[in-house]
């Protein structure tokens, strides 16, 4: 299967399923979306500056800066959700992914409806390879937030990984219903019909994928999950005009 880092919106030349286990953890413009609108209206306290001072160094890939940041801010404000989340986030990148849940579940603790909260702990389970645990956590983030299509696609991950194919096709479905452009949606779809062997809407899949603007043709050419419909006329067709 092809991968490549991270759970963000597709790129036009991007192929997404399974990240690789050590870049798994963990989706920093997922996780802090919130809380950067939360500072722009409300907040202009210390905590707020702290926070928004972590998330920079989390995007500069500064971590232990962004630790160290958020242990500031939970010494003088102990009930901050966000910062027990943001500090997760620097511990999942720097590899530390029980640390990373360990404070996870200190901001569920406090805020129960942290939507963001639930989908990175699922990432956090899912790259030690806690797909089940993961998948509960997705669920609840669905539950709380029906349209969060990210939560869609770590699901249908963790679904491959458990070699589950119908449901991790339904999350796929459901993804390219919510990001009708992101060609990696389609692609992951035409990947799950060949391996069900559904050679029609695999090569139906690919096709739109092309049209949405995947451009890793010669990815497209080794996926193994595509060996399925190589022999067919419709996957001959299609890489003809690449």
């Amino acid at each position: 299967m092809s991968e490549t880092e991270g759970a963000g919106e597709a790129g036009a030349t991007e192929i997404k399923r399974r990240p690789p286990i050590a870049t798994i953890f963990i989706i920093v413009a997922l996780a802090t979306m919130g809380i950067y609108a939360y500072f722009s209206t409300t907040d202009t306290n210390k905590s707020g500056e702290l926070l928004a001072k972590a998330y920079e160094a989390i995007k500069a890939d500064n971590n232990k800066e962004a630790v160290e940041l958020c242990t500031k801010t939970l010494d003088s404000d102990p009930q901050n959700s966000d910062a027990y989340l943001l500090r997760a986030i620097a511990y999942g990148k720097q590899g530390n992914h029980q640390q990373a849940i360990t404070d996870i579940d200190k901001a569920i603790k406090i805020n129960p409806q942290h939507v963001e909260a639930y989908v990175n702990r699922g990432i956090a389970y899912a790259t030690i390879g806690k797909h089940n645990e993961a998948i509960m956590d997705y669920d609840k983030a669905i539950q709380l937030n029906p349209q969060h299509k990210y939560a869609y696609v770590a699901r249908a991950r963790s679904y491959v990984a458990l070699d589950n194919k119908e449901k991790a096709i339904d999350d796929y479905l459901k993804v390219v219903e919510l990001i009708p452009d992101d060609a990696s949606g389609y692609y992951n779809l035409a990947c799950m019909y060949s391996l069900v062997i559904d050679t029609s809407k695999a090569c139906d899949y690919l096709k739109k994928s092309f049209g949405k603007g995947l451009a890793k043709f010669e990815a497209v050419k080794q996926d193994k999950d595509l060996d399925n419909i190589r022999k067919e006329s419709c996957y001959k067709k299609i890489m003809e005009g690449k």
